[in-house]
């Protein structure tokens, strides 16, 4: 089973890599392009002085790297499970002896970690360009929320034929009222209905601290790896329990 499982790997990493890409390709089009454009007309070195060229394009990509993030791993995460049931995948991907859930969750994984490493290339290409960024907090707040819209996109799989329109709604649903759950008292249903989503409006508070280089809520980070690692478990338990071709 572990040697079949292998041999799927390196297919795994090539669709990933397809999809990983994603948060480049998006922030190239959001500020690489206008920031190519600006030096054809200024020249690179009235962009790379500290001035107030720079400061905007700074302001530009603090504001940026969040909307990336979260665009990349909507992208990457959907189809993990969805997809080959719907398109009848299923009917051969596992007719040579591998246990599907373990296929998936390899998956996820190569996804996951490709997604991570393609979204370093955001600040490593803005300091080429203009000036160095840390790159760290990029890649922590891209294997969080990775791991939190994943583990949403893997659950939403294995139980509907749809996972990308779940996936979305979901999340609309969640950055919607969980902010206002924070700020103002709801109806009850309406805070509790906050409350079970997944938490969106913690994973945006982690991302903004590490980003901004705060201390992190800590009950808030446990809260979004805890629901996001209970997503991802259900969505095996499903997989290895539920009939993949219903």
């Amino acid at each position: 089973m572990s040697g079949g499982l292998a041999a799927y790997l390196r297919w795994h990493l090539r669709d990933a890599a397809l999809r990983a890409f994603a948060p480049v390709i998006i922030a190239f089009g959001l500020l690489g392009i206008p920031i190519l454009t600006m030096a054809q007309a200024s020249g690179w070195a009235a962009l790379r002085a500290d001035g107030d060229a720079q400061r905007g394009l700074l302001a530009g990509y603090a504001q940026l790297v969040p909307t990336v993030i979260t665009l990349g791993a909507l992208l990457v995460a959907s189809g993990f499970v969805a997809a080959d049931r719907d398109r009848g995948y299923v009917r051969f991907l596992f007719s040579a002896p591998v246990v599907p859930w373990r296929y998936y969750l390899q998956r996820f994984v190569v996804g996951l970690t490709a997604f991570v490493a393609a979204c370093a290339l955001v600040p490593i290409g803005f300091g080429l360009m203009i000036t160095a960024r840390p790159v760290a907090p990029v890649l922590v707040s891209a294997a969080l929320y990775g791991y939190l819209i994943g583990a949403l996109a893997m659950l939403a799989g294995a139980l509907t034929r749809r996972d990308g329109a779940v996936v979305l709604g979901i999340v609309m649903l969640s950055s919607i009222l969980q902010p206002l759950a924070a700020q103002a008292e709801l109806a009850g249903w309406v805070e509790f209905l906050a409350a079970i989503l997944p938490p969106l409006g913690p994973a945006d508070a982690v991302r903004g601290a590490v980003l901004a280089g705060r201390a992190v809520d800590r009950p808030a980070l446990v809260h979004v790896l805890g629901y996001a690692t209970g997503m991802l478990v259900s969505a095996l338990v499903l997989i290895r329990r539920a009939p993949l071709v219903r």
